[in-house]
């Protein structure tokens, strides 16, 4: 069902092959998780890592509102109507910043 999902997005895309690409990077990002976690131990390891991530990045977005702006965020945000944002690639869109810290 998903490499028919896939299939529909790659063949009905404006750019198919970057569309493949960006998914091939996620499918990667699959199997070397799936196939590097192989007790409880390290998925709760590879967990918590996930966490402190998630912890920094809000730390750096908070950060940007009271002086300290590691990635340009204060622009991004001013220009977002207020909506917090991070100067990079992942974060530079309110949406995606509050639905990765959510």
């Amino acid at each position: 069902m998903m490499t028919a999902y896939v299939v529909y997005v790659v063949a009905y895309s404006v750019k198919p092959w970057d569309d493949f690409k960006d998914i091939g990077i996620l499918v990667m990002f699959y199997f070397l998780t799936v196939n590097s976690l192989r007790s409880w131990d390290d998925v709760l390891r590879y967990l918590k890592g996930w966490n402190w991530a998630l912890v920094c990045i809000a730390l750096v977005a908070a950060a940007s509102m009271h002086g300290l702006d590691l990635t340009g965020a204060a622009a991004k945000t001013e220009g977002m109507k207020g909506r917090l944002a991070l100067g990079t690639y992942l974060f530079d869109n309110p949406n995606a910043l509050g639905h990765t810290l959510i």
